[in-house]
């Protein structure tokens, strides 16, 4: 009987380790990164995202104060597992960096801090770095 009740709770223990395993091999590594950064980032009209992104990028998107959920996964192509106020928040702005339709980093940019003043979302290359007019 003993040996009964201790290989159930091996198997629960194995179980809850595999399990455990599944779930963080699933969440993404995205590093959030604090929007106090960003200004250091800014050069006379340009924002250097490759300054402000520790990790390797393809795309940058910036969208505006109290876009849907469902709209910042529709632009990007893929899920954003990340907490975020930008639905129901007008004082930030989420900047998103993806590589290869990943997301690889993001943060939420104060709008103290930065103001992008635009409506639209915003997208951003390596080629073709944000110009302030």
């Amino acid at each position: 009987m003993m040996r009964i009740e201790m290989r159930d709770r091996m198997s629960k223990w194995w179980m809850m380790i595999l399990i455990s395993m599944l779930l963080t091999g699933c969440t993404s590594q995205a590093i959030k990164l604090d929007d106090e950064k960003f200004l250091e980032c800014v050069d006379g009209d340009t924002v250097d995202f490759s300054m402000f992104f520790p990790t390797d990028w393809d795309i940058v998107w910036i969208f505006h104060p109290y876009t849907p959920l469902e709209k910042v996964e529709e632009t990007i192509g893929t899920r954003f597992k990340h907490e975020t106020a930008i639905e129901y928040s007008d004082t930030i702005h989420l900047v998103i960096a993806l590589k290869d339709d990943h997301v690889v980093s993001y943060a939420e940019i104060s709008r103290l801090v930065y103001d992008f003043n635009t409506a639209e979302t915003l997208k951003i290359t390596k080629e073709n770095q944000l110009q302030i007019n």
